[in-house]
């Protein structure tokens, strides 16, 4: 009956156990319970069977393969402690309490052999949880170093994953940095390339202004001489052409002295400009005015066209006075004899145009150029 009901307990066991292996999480939990119930249960029924047949055999020899068998059963136990510590716990208690019982019921009954099996019964049980114990302090053991193993990988990957970021920053930074530099040595070599060139037309304009210096310094040095050599030998009339041709050439020296000036004010920083409303109409005709003697005395004719007399701009006035005698100047410098200047004004939505019009012979402008 025993063992009946001990295989239909195995059976059902088994079953519940490929249960349990397929189960979700819904029926995991009571699938497990029903495993732990049926397991505790079939220890129950194998411990009681093993010490029925024990009591009767009297310690013959069947009782030795009994034993054996209940040893092999146990050991057999202890390969699952590690996946179910306390239901196999329990289940080799259950199986060795009835022979234990059997053992000493024997023994007081005063077999021959009763107390050497019991002796030797609690030297294999003995043996069998120092197993166990061993057993589950080895899984133990391997459960703890896994979870530090998992950790430490958990960590080790964290700071591979910092020093990879951390090379991509430097990467990052480096290629920013080249990038900075390229750049800031492409603006360095766009200034040299700039001061080079302003160095090398400094260089041009100081060398075309000693030229233009020392033309009208030696024609006042030389119509000075002729006025000194011929003073009460010619007429008056001539004396004055030396003289307006001296002063002529001393408005011209004058102008290169101030463009030096301005010059140096410009690269000293030093330049202020004083803006106000002025006409630029009544500007154009006071530098017509002050050049006159340019003109006339090349009998070249200037005029000056404009729709209207009122051309009001916000502007410095000196520097435009400057710029309108720098251009007119030239003009008058480069234009034959009896041409004409015409200086047009126009006047556009917000804006004032200004054109100086003259009859330069194009090889004097290449030449120029």
């Amino acid at each position: 009956m025993l063992i009946a009901l001990l295989f239909l307990v195995s059976l059902v066991r088994v079953s519940i156990a490929q249960r349990l292996s397929a189960a979700g999480e819904d029926k995991y939990k009571p699938y497990l319970n029903s495993y732990y119930v049926l397991t505790i249960t079939g220890g129950l029924l194998w411990g009681i069977s093993i010490a029925m047949m024990i009591h009767v055999n009297q310690l013959g020899e069947f009782s030795y393969l009994l034993l054996v068998i209940c040893v092999a059963t146990t050991v057999g136990a202890q390969a699952t402690m590690g996946s179910y510590f306390r239901v196999v716990v329990q289940f080799i208690m259950l199986i060795w309490i009835p022979i234990m019982l059997v053992y000493v019921l024997l023994g007081v009954k005063g077999g021959p052999y009763g107390y050497l099996f019991l002796s030797l019964t609690l030297f294999l049980l003995a043996f069998v949880i120092l197993q166990s114990w061993r057993i589950s302090m080895d899984f133990q053991m391997g459960v703890i170093q896994q979870v530090q193993l998992e950790q430490r990988s958990d960590e080790l990957y964290q700071a591979i994953q910092t020093i990879e970021q951390q090379q991509k920053e430097v990467r990052q930074h480096r290629d920013h940095l080249q990038e900075l530099v390229d750049e800031k040595t492409e603006d360095l070599n766009r200034a040299r390339i700039r001061a080079e060139e302003a160095d090398r037309a400094k260089s041009e304009f100081l060398a075309n202004m000693s030229h233009e210096l020392r033309t009208p310094l030696h024609s006042i040095l030389s119509f000075s001489q002729f006025g000194i050599e011929r003073l009460g030998k010619v007429d008056n009339e001539k004396i004055r052409s030396y003289l307006e041709k001296i002063h002529y050439s001393g408005e011209i020296q004058l102008n290169l002295v101030n463009d030096l000036l301005d010059l140096a004010r410009l690269e000293s920083n030093s330049q202020d400009l004083f803006f106000k409303q002025y006409n630029l109409y009544l500007l154009i005709k006071s530098v017509v005015a002050e050049l006159s003697s340019l003109y006339e005395n090349k009998n070249i004719r200037v005029t000056t066209i404009s729709e209207e007399n009122e051309l009001y701009i916000q502007c410095d006035s000196s520097k435009i006075m400057q710029l309108i005698r720098n251009l007119l100047g030239n003009a008058i410098k480069f234009s034959p004899q009896g041409s004409e200047i015409i200086i047009i004004c126009e006047k556009k939505h917000d804006s004032i145009k200004m054109i100086i019009q003259d009859q330069v012979p194009v090889c004097l402008m290449e030449k120029k150029n």
